[in-house]
């Protein structure tokens, strides 16, 4: 997929589907990967949909630096370039850095600022493509870049609560800032990796691992999950280049700080997220630990109280709100960036048998109304309409089960829309008492060929709505808050480097709030669910990585049972089967 995508012609792409194509029918026919004939779906291994769905957390294992014998794992005489941090940390690294021989250029942020140089100092706007283009390039022009160490989100800021405009200005730089930084330079990082070494070492502040541990520092910026999740994902998708997230507590010392991330530039290790807490190098592992039998706390709703969800009438979510429905018969308010469905169902359309048939009759009926169409858009025709299906039957099948169901059709972003309908529905229903955020969007591209656009609406959408919801709520009222994360947050995933950089900002956000809200707040970080959701296309390439896919009718109950049973505090819950080489962990698992 990653060579298809960057494919320009239409020859281009089926030369390359030929080639990719032929060597693999004899391994089809063996069966394990094939295709099944009957209905053309991917065959999935057996048993592969009905895998036992785990409940994990995270653990802390002992990582520490490997003895290298003094070999320096970066190519020797090259630049490394540092995001300065503005507490003494980025001058002090490159002080080291020269030591050492190599070339270290401070960038500093500022907001507006066309690129200027002077000797080693440099002053750039980070969240400007066109300047971070020009910062590359120019390094480039002055010699090799072999290395980069982003510690602008270590820099002394404002603890930005849930505002979304103080959020933005942090995510700007600190994350979007390293996106750009590392789609701009892969190849020079690239060839450095195959002539003595290269590394991305970013920083994070947020008590060297405890943020996911549960006693992270009060004021710590949830938003440098994101940082995590994009740097976990590059380390997946860069062969030469070693890429690794440092977790450190900011109020130890800047020169002992300065000493760890020098050493973690050099330090060729398989960790791609390590933390620095109480003076150990620690990882963090998933452990399986199950629900208590009982209830914990006695946590139940009442029929008829409110509870909003985002993304709730398609998906992963609709099929939650459903037990939802079944167990407390609640009012739900959902909203979705698809229109209403008409109450009538088009009986001609859903009469049709399979895909084809249904296009055809879309594209009879264009084509009387004179409207001329090509293969592209008809495609848009026939998924608006299935989204249309979709939400019409989860509608009915809420109603069904005793649930008073509210629809409204609002971007998540426009924090002005979103409050006006959630005002109305307030004034209707009464206070919010627990939400559900679930809406999201994926774009998957590998960080060289993504756009900055599409970098920034994956995030936002996930992002920008939490922060809406959060800035809403009465916290005193709200009895729950789920958020609907990903295990490509926790691990990475090749391609998708902005949903995985969103999911883990949101992590963070609940354990940030679970500090500050006294019921309960919880990330669900779901694996790929069968069928269902956003991973459904993929589930023969999932099941060949020997990642194992939940069953709706196993992955449905578990938001209810962890709010039944859970404790507060469990914040960071993987929902998951079998997590493949995803969770591998790159030397034996150690006791913490």
């Amino acid at each position: 997929m990653d060579q298809l995508t960057r494919a320009k012609t239409l020859g281009a792409i089926i030369e390359r589907m030929s080639r990719h194509l032929a060597p693999r029918e004899e391994k089809r026919e063996a069966g394990s990967g094939g295709h099944n004939p009957v209905n053309g779906r991917p065959k999935v291994a057996e048993g592969s949909t009905r895998n036992r769905v785990r409940r994990m957390v995270l653990s802390p294992i002992d990582a520490p630096l490997r003895e290298f014998g003094g070999a320096v794992s970066l190519r020797p005489g090259g630049i490394v370039l540092i995001t300065d941090d503005g507490r003494g940390i980025a001058e002090a690294a490159a002080e080291r850095l020269r030591w050492n021989g190599f070339r270290a250029v401070r960038a500093i942020h500022v907001e507006g600022s066309e690129l200027e140089t002077n000797v080693d100092v440099w002053r750039v706007d980070l969240s400007a493509p066109d300047q971070v283009a020009r910062l590359v390039g120019r390094l480039r022009e002055e010699g090799q870049l072999c290395g980069i160490l982003h510690l602008l989100p270590l820099r002394a800021a404002a603890d930005v609560g849930v505002e979304m405009r103080a959020w933005s200005e942090r995510m700007a730089t600190e994350v979007r800032g390293l996106f750009l930084i590392a789609r701009a330079s892969v190849d020079d990082l690239s060839r450095s990796g195959k002539v003595g070494g290269a590394a991305l070492v970013a920083a994070t502040g947020m008590g060297g691992g405890s943020a996911s541990l549960g006693d992270a520092p009060h004021d710590f910026f949830p938003g440098h999950g994101a940082v995590a999740g994009l740097v976990k994902t590059l380390a997946r998708e860069w062969d030469d280049v070693r890429a690794r997230v440092v977790d450190v507590d900011l109020r130890d010392d800047p020169d002992e700080l300065a000493d760890i991330f020098v050493a973690e530039l050099f330090t060729d290790d398989d960790w791609t997220e390590v933390g620095y807490r109480n003076g150990r190098r620690i990882a963090l592992r998933p452990i399986e630990v199950g629900l208590p039998a009982d209830s914990h706390g006695g946590f139940a709703l009442q029929p008829g109280e409110p509870i909003l969800i985002t993304g709730g009438a398609r998906g992963i979510t609709a099929a939650v709100a459903r037990d939802l429905a079944k167990r407390w018969r609640p009012t739900l308010l959902l909203v979705g960036s698809s229109p209403l469905p008409p109450d009538s169902a088009d009986a001609e359309l859903i009469a049709q048998r399979g895909p084809a048939e249904v296009k055809a009759k879309l594209l009879e009926r264009l084509n009387r109304s004179g409207r001329s169409i090509g293969p592209a858009e008809l495609e848009r025709v026939y998924q608006s309409w299935m989204k249309e299906q979709e939400i019409s039957l989860n509608l009915r099948a809420l109603r069904a089960l005793g649930a008073t169901v509210e629809y409204a059709q609002v971007d998540v972003r426009d924090v002005a829309a979103f409050g006006t309908i959630l005002h109305a529905w307030k004034a209707r229903y009464g206070p919010i008492v627990g939400f559900i955020h679930g809406a999201g969007v994926i774009q998957d591209k590998l960080v060289r060929d993504k756009s900055t656009e599409s970098f920034d609406r994956v995030v936002g959408i996930k992002l920008d709505g939490a922060l809406a919801i959060a800035g809403f709520v009465d916290p005193q009222v709200l009895r729950f808050a789920a958020f609907f994360s990903s295990v490509a947050g926790r691990f990475g995933n090749r391609g998708q480097a902005d949903y995985a950089a969103a999911n883990d900002a949101l992590n963070k956000l609940a354990v940030w709030l679970d500090s500050r809200w006294p019921g309960r707040v919880v990330s669900m970080l779901w694996g790929p669910w069968s069928g269902v959701g956003m991973g459904s296309d993929l589930e023969g390439h999932l099941g060949r990585q020997g990642i194992g896919l939940i069953a709706p009718e196993q992955g449905c109950s578990r938001l209810g049972d962890e709010l039944e049973r859970g404790r507060k505090g469990d914040v960071e819950v993987i929902i998951a089967s079998d997590l493949g080489n995803l969770a591998a962990s790159p030397v034996p698992a150690q006791k913490s």
